[in-house]
């Protein structure tokens, strides 16, 4: 991914700013958000209970997955 070249102190540097600044607290708390969202449209419809059920967990798995 990305560029190769790329240091390791570059990269934890960029790291550093996304913490700091609350850029990553904040996409957190939107995926979460857009994660209960979806849960709810689901559960609203008449999908299988089996089929919401592992559609819920695909979701909580991408939105908690650590790169």
């Amino acid at each position: 991914y990305g560029n190769k070249l790329v240091m390791e102190d570059e990269i934890n540097k960029i790291k550093k700013i996304f913490i700091e600044s609350g850029s990553l607290d904040y996409c957190n708390k939107l995926s979460n958000n857009l994660l209960n969202e979806s849960k709810e449209l689901l559960f609203k419809n008449n999908f299988k209970k089996e089929r919401m059920e592992n559609l819920s967990k695909i979701f909580e798995y991408i939105i908690n997955r650590k790169n």
